[in-house]
């Protein structure tokens, strides 16, 4: 008796050490419907954490064997504010959402990723509100049929505005704006039926304009415009299928000088020696006399 509860906390032991292996989602690759570690041959059992842009949460989805079974969202200080039950990578079965300054939690389910209410025949409807352990509204989420559609927004534990974003049918579909902590914009782009595509434009905290990007089916593709926070340009990149590809150049404004590079599907394969950057008065900050010199010449010709 002794030698078999020995061996079942033996078991019970490796079964917490397997799943308390942690990986981040682009450590992960998926091969027939699984999800293994680059250059592994095992599928992987642990837990992943899946969100980039909430920093007041952490969300992992858990994985055994490469299937995902359940998903997971806990504060920064370690509450637990949401978890569901996952089969073939979809929400499917129990969700519940805790809610600690109140000690309270909402118990849901799903089926084929449809949100109903414990006990009804038909689609949960109505605005969802989840919440900070300290009280704090999380997010608010328009669900019509049990599935994500409408207006839906994020927020900081400090309250301020972290993203606001349209759903149609449970995926983000038309423009989509992000902040910083500030409150000022980070971010604005815009999606159809899930994909993200056209422009794409970064912002400083302070505000000013740091990227403007070209997105094509989610991956970058084309150019890719970079500046420094007084206006400046930093950099010139191109890509194709997400990887550089074509010339590369980045500015160093303060040394007067540039360098280029070749990238051949994201592999660089020739660096330039640097290079003096020529004047151009119709970039960045100019004199008024300048330009209308420039825009003289231009109009002669």
């Amino acid at each position: 008796m002794r030698i078999m509860k020995k061996y079942l906390l033996l078991f019970l032991l490796c079964g917490a050490m397997l799943f308390c292996k942690e990986a981040k989602y682009g450590d992960l690759i998926r091969r027939a419907g699984l999800w293994y570690e680059k250059d592994a041959d095992i599928p992987f059992t642990g837990s992943v954490i899946v969100n980039t842009f909430i920093k007041d949460v952490i969300e992992r989805t858990w994985l055994n064997e490469g299937e995902s079974i359940r998903g997971t969202i806990h504060s920064n200080d370690g509450f637990l504010l949401r978890e569901w039950a996952m089969k073939g990578g979809i929400p499917e079965g129990p969700v519940k959402r805790y809610d600690p300054a109140r000690k309270t939690y909402n118990e849901q389910f799903c089926k084929n990723s449809v949100l109903y209410d414990i006990g009804a025949d038909t689609p949960y409807e109505g605005l969802l509100t989840e919440y900070y352990p300290d009280g704090q509204i999380r997010n608010e989420t328009n669900i019509k049929n049990g599935i994500s559609n409408g207006l839906a927004k994020y927020y900081y534990q400090s309250g301020v505005l972290m993203m606001e974003v349209t759903f149609k049918n449970g995926v983000y579909h038309g423009h989509r704006n992000q902040y910083h902590r500030n409150g000022n914009i980070a971010a604005e782009d815009d999606f159809v039926d899930g994909v993200r595509g056209g422009i794409r434009k970064l912002y400083y905290e302070s505000g000013a304009l740091s990227g403007i990007q070209n997105i094509k089916n989610n991956l970058l593709e084309g150019e890719e415009i970079q500046y420094y926070e007084n206006g400046d340009k930093k950099a010139e990149l191109n890509w194709k299928n997400h990887k550089k590809d074509g010339t590369q150049i980045e500015y160093f404004p303060k040394e007067k000088k540039l360098r280029k590079e070749l990238w051949v599907k994201g592999t660089c394969t020739k660096v330039f020696p640097p290079e003096n950057i020529v004047p151009q008065p119709m970039a960045g900050k100019q004199l008024p006399w300048l330009k209308a010199k420039y825009e003289e010449a231009v109009n002669k010709n």
